[in-house]
Formats: C-alpha cells, structure tokens, sequence
C-alpha cells in the first residue's frame, strides 16, 4: 500500500503540494513545492505530497469537532437524562460513566419498570446490587460524569 492511500480523505483542496523526485540522478531525493504537483511523462518519477496550511487544518479540525459534537448532542437526545447533576453540576445521561474521587468508577443506569427517580437511576459497579445514582452525586459520593471513551 502506498503512502497516498494510507492518508485519510480530506474534502478540500491541498494549499500546496511537495514534490519529490524519485528517478536516480542529480535531482534524486530533491523536494519542490509549489502550488501544483510537478508533472512528468515517465510513471514514477516523482512522488506527491499534499499540504495544508495550518488555517486549512484548524478549520477542519474545528468542523470535525463540531461534526463528532452534534452526534453526540443527538445520541443525548435519545438517551434519559438524570433528574440531579453530578457533583461538578453537569448534566447525567443514561449510560454515563461516573468517577468517585477514590476512582471508582460506573456505569449510570436506566430503569424504566420502576416508578420513583429514585430507584429508576442507579450505577452499576459491577457488583450483583445496583447503587442509587442521588446518593452517589452528592457531598458524600461526590460523583463526576467521565468523558465516554
């Protein structure tokens, strides 16, 4: 596999394009840039390396944080949403990973038989029993949402 394909798809247009050649003789292994890539007849003889400026690459960083930011916003939608905040007052999803300080850490539960919010959230340590979610997010448990890796 060559080195262009394993470069991710970028939707725009390099800024600039470094070019090197490849074919022995006094121009071996010297890198042109310019605004184009260096064109030959002969197959192989140079390789072509797109640049982005730092401008270009901000504002798709930018785009692709605002992109994986709504998805999440989506997902949020569709999940419940915790009646309290954790400790630090941030909204609680259903699915959310909570943090104690000591570390301990779990996994915020829905359950939708139950009639009272009380017992409809609780955290899942992993043990056989589940934790009530209002009593671990509190002065006591001092709870925070991690963020979901």
């Amino acid at each position: 596999m060559s080195k262009e394909e394993k470069q991710p798809t970028i939707g725009i247009e390099p800024d600039a394009w470094a070019t090197v050649t490849k074919c022995i003789g006094p121009g071996y292994g010297k890198t042109q840039y310019g605004k184009l890539p260096v064109q030959s007849i002969q197959p192989g003889y140079y390789s072509h390396e797109k640049l982005y400026s730092e401008k270009s690459v901000i504002g798709l960083m930018k785009a692709a944080y605002y992109d994986g930011y709504t998805d999440r916003e989506e997902e949020l939608r569709k999940m419940h949403k915790a009646p309290w905040t954790d400790f630090a007052g941030k909204d609680i999803h259903e699915g959310d990973i909570i943090e104690h300080p000591s570390g301990e850490r779990g996994r915020v539960v829905f359950l939708e038989q139950e009639s009272d919010p009380g017992d409809q959230w609780r955290v899942d340590y992993g043990e056989d029993n589940l934790s009530r979610l209002c009593l671990q997010v509190g002065d006591k448990g001092q709870a925070v949402v991690t963020p979901n890796v």
